[in-house]
């Protein structure tokens, strides 16, 4: 039962070295052709917390320093920041497409494209966009103006 247990935390929640095993045994490398180092994981984990702190894909074990990674930050290590193809914000909306097409078939909800209305208050827009109303209504006018 134990073996059992921990396989399933090991799937979830996976250490740095654990990550880098997988990363290697996938041949997965830097930008620049170069095996991945500790550090270099621990600067794309760096990134990957400070461009999605409310996804928290890092935790914390209790009563220790070790900081343990959720699958889901995994895939977006592998996915968006050790790809080679695509600029990082690209890779990383293609990414976010794809989880959101994940939940949409786990959970059975029919694909709505056009969840913005037109008629929709700016102050509305805050309920969807982390940012102040002015900086939004900046926002707002200029994409106006760009058209």
């Amino acid at each position: 039962m134990y073996t059992d247990s921990q396989q399933i935390l090991d799937s979830i929640f996976l250490s740095y070295n654990k990550i880098l095993n997988r990363l290697h045994a996938l041949g997965i490398t830097t930008k620049h052709g170069k095996e991945i180092s500790h550090m270099d994981l621990r600067k794309a984990i760096d990134v990957m917390v400070e461009k999605h702190p409310t996804c928290r894909w890092r935790s914390e074990k209790i009563r220790s320093r070790k900081y343990f990674i959720l699958v889901g930050g995994y895939y977006w290590l592998t996915q968006v920041y050790f790809q080679k193809e695509k600029s990082l914000i690209d890779a990383n909306i293609d990414f976010f497409k794809l989880r959101i097409k994940q939940y949409e078939e786990l959970l059975k909800i029919e694909h709505n494209e056009n969840w913005w209305n037109k008629d929709m208050d700016i102050k509305q827009l805050n309920d969807y966009f982390n940012n102040k109303i002015l900086l939004l209504e900046k926002q707002v006018r200029r994409c106006v103006i760009e058209g």
